[in-house]
């Protein structure tokens, strides 16, 4: 029975020196640790707390690397030090019990990175940040498309960035990790996840006629009021979209069935679904016009079916460009304007070419206009996204959509000689003409 207490004495002891915690202003991880080893590693500017079975004196040969401070315990006679990293290096620590020395070797590392963001730049370029780690000189990049395994190095640097331009259009993962002095390394930071892109169809239009394995002019029989095919040509590298009217001049109206106008689309020859729309653009200025790039649901359902506008311009003077989604739930019939879009002031829409993009993908719908985010459609704005994504009401975007090129006439917009170019008259009759020139279209998945 004296030898179940005396055991029993003992084990108290040792708990008690292991759940003690010291209240310090520097970091201090975790509870007493009751023996040193040969061997201990501490985060930079991050105290440890070490126990010591009996009376022990411990020496850092190296104050610069790492302090050392004996800790007076309450209950016990055993030693508790706490391990203070300096600076990454390494050096050891003498410790004398009993007259005994001991050498133990301390590796001071740099701390854990955090904060690592992934942004992505364009359609396959990533650029990473994170928080400077105390004690880092160097920081080293892994990359992999397994979240919890086959990390590969990318490279090294000395600032708390870095560009990753070697992608393939696949869903990637970045973890940091900080470099210290005498090759000390921390410990790898958490992972952060990226979508990236690659090229799948384009039209660049470089050759002489208008491509007709990606393109048809296919009446879609969508919100045009005129019966007229105007005229579109490939010159110069680009697509030049041609709508024409024709004038009286001495009464000044227009003459309805000369309008012509022109829709172009993937319709009947490709499809898509997810991924991110590129349309570089210069817009017309004639008044009375309406110019868009935009998608539209296969099934040619409008509006529940499903619409996405990367840019749609009422008049190109004014350099509005409106943005927008038409769904069942959010569109043009409820009496009032209830779309969801957004409208942004370009300068030189008419004269310079500019590129309006979408990233589209299972959950939500992000507007781009010269790389510069403009708005964005999110499923959880509205509700829990695991039973909105199944209501075609607010989600009809699981499904093909074509891709479009239209300038037009539509109804109840007055049409105006303004910023048109007049090109014939035959005697009271005035023709007039502008044009939307379209330099690429870009599908990236």
């Amino acid at each position: 029975m004296r030898n179940l207490k005396k055991i029993g004495t003992i084990l108290l002891s040792i708990v008690l020196l292991f759940s003690m915690t010291v209240q310090e202003t520097a970091q201090v991880h975790g509870a007493v640790k009751y023996r040193l080893g040969k061997k201990i590693t501490v985060d930079s500017g991050v105290s440890h707390v070490f126990g010591i079975k009996g009376s022990a004196k411990v020496k850092s040969l190296d104050k610069k690397v790492v302090s050392v401070k004996k800790i007076k315990g309450k209950k016990t006679k055993d030693t508790v030090i706490r391990v203070t990293g300096k600076k990454t290096g390494k050096t050891k620590l003498i410790v004398t019990v009993n007259g005994k020395k001991k050498k133990v070797c301390v590796t001071v590392a740099p701390k854990k990175v955090e904060a690592v963001k992934a942004a992505l730049q364009g359609t396959k370029t990533v650029e990473l940040q994170w928080r400077k780690a105390k004690g880092a000189v160097k920081y080293e990049i892994w990359r992999s498309t397994d979240k919890k395994s086959g990390y590969q190095k990318l490279g090294t640097v000395k600032k708390n960035s870095y560009t990753d331009e070697k992608t393939k259009g696949k869903y990637y993962y970045y973890k940091v990790r900080a470099l210290g002095n005498k090759k000390t390394k921390g410990k790898y930071s958490s992972a952060v996840g990226i979508k990236t892109y690659q090229l799948t169809w384009s039209d660049e239009f470089n050759g002489n006629s208008l491509d007709r394995t990606k393109w048809t002019d296919k009446t879609l029989a969508y919100s045009s009021v005129s019966e007229n095919q105007g005229t579109y040509e490939v010159k110069d590298g680009n697509l030049v979209i041609t709508p024409s009217f024709k004038r009286n001049a001495a009464s000044g109206a227009v003459i309805a069935d000369s309008l012509a106008d022109v829709n172009l689309s993937t319709n009947g020859l490709k499809t898509f679904t997810y991924g991110r729309f590129e349309i570089v653009a210069k817009l017309p200025k004639g008044d009375g016009l309406v110019s868009a790039g935009w998608l539209l649901n296969e099934r040619l359902i409008w509006p529940k079916g499903g619409e996405i506008d990367l840019f749609e311009n009422k008049s190109g003077t004014n350099g509005i460009i409106n943005q927008l989604l038409l769904n069942g739930k959010f569109n043009s019939f409820s009496g009032k304007r209830n779309t969801k879009h957004c409208e942004t002031q370009v300068k030189n829409a008419c004269d310079e070419f500019h590129t309006y993009a979408i990233e589209w993908n299972e959950n939500s719908i992000t507007y781009w206009i010269d790389g510069k985010q403009t708005y964005s459609y999110n499923l959880a704005d509205f509700g829990k996204v695991s039973e909105l994504k199944y209501n075609e009401d607010y989600w009809p975007f699981n499904k093909p959509f074509i891709v479009c090129l239209s300038s037009q006439f539509v109804q109840g917009i007055s049409i105006k000689p303004d910023n048109w170019t007049k090109v014939a008259t035959e005697g009271d009759v005035e023709t007039y003409e502008d044009s939307m020139i379209i330099d690429a279209v870009r599908v990236y998945q």
